[in-house]
């Protein structure tokens, strides 16, 4: 396999098919697109410029954009099965919740069961 760079010409979520920079009149079979440049996480579109691999059956996969960009968003849902820690802060744009608790629809409640306090906005 070798590296190679050239313009993704379509992709249909899952594969690209890219015209080589060195050879403008042919097109690859389509190549494996990585989860992370999908459309819907990594955004790949048509006509942006990337590396890419293939073997010796013309099968092969991106590898990246060429100007390596990518905006630090994970789009769609994301599903963890382990335990996660964060080193610095979390911000949510809307409720969190733990099992069923809501963290913007719980109240504290005093001695009598009346709230003490409302959620915070």
């Amino acid at each position: 396999m070798s590296l190679k760079k050239g313009t993704v010409q379509s992709f249909d979520g899952t594969h690209a098919v890219v015209v080589p920079n060195d050879q403008p009149d042919i097109a690859t079979r389509p190549l494996l697109v990585p989860f992370f440049w999908r459309e819907v996480m990594g955004n790949l579109q048509a006509g942006e410029e990337v590396y890419y691999m293939e073997d010796d059956a013309h099968e092969g996969v991106v590898i990246s954009r060429t100007d390596g960009a990518w905006d630090n968003k994970l789009r769609g849902s994301l599903e963890v099965t382990e335990d996660v820690t964060i080193a610095g802060g979390m911000s949510a744009a809307n409720d969190v919740k733990a099992g069923s608790v809501s963290l913007t629809q719980h109240v504290h409640t005093g001695n009598m069961g009346t709230p003490t306090s409302a959620p915070n906005a």
